[in-house]
């Protein structure tokens, strides 16, 4: 005797609950160029468009235990990221430049702040030592 297997509708809305993510980050450690710069990648996976509405860059240096909050980088805030909406599978790629912090780095934590939930993204990034 099987086991009664679920409904297919409940399993469907429960994969589209944990498939909707309006907005996931991603640091990329770009392999081809030479500075090792790192790239950070928004995307949103949901099916409706996402407005970003800022961007928090907090640092943590060697041998410190909580993070620093730190302005939003200048080349952050002359980009058109803030200005359009994001549409559904879509995303977009921008450089961080770890040296406009001006100290040496431990790890660094990027928070979104968007308009389809009232709790911000996080993603953390440890770097590599030198």
């Amino acid at each position: 005797m099987e086991p009664p297997s679920p409904p297919l509708g409940f399993l469907w809305r429960i994969w589209l609950a944990f498939r909707q993510n309006p907005c996931q980050i991603e640091f990329l450690e770009s392999n081809l160029s030479k500075d090792g710069r790192l790239w950070l990648r928004i995307r949103n996976d949901s099916d409706k468009p996402v407005t970003i509405f800022d961007i928090y860059f907090y640092t943590k240096q060697p041998k410190q235990k909580a993070f620093d909050l730190e302005l939003t980088p200048f080349v952050w805030m002359l980009s058109d990221h803030f200005e359009k909406a994001l549409a559904p599978g879509a995303s977009f790629e921008h450089p961080v430049d770890l040296t406009e912090f001006k100290k040496p780095l431990r790890a660094i934590k990027v928070e979104v702040t968007h308009n389809r939930s009232k709790y911000p993204e996080t993603k953390t990034h440890f770097l590599k030592k030198q």
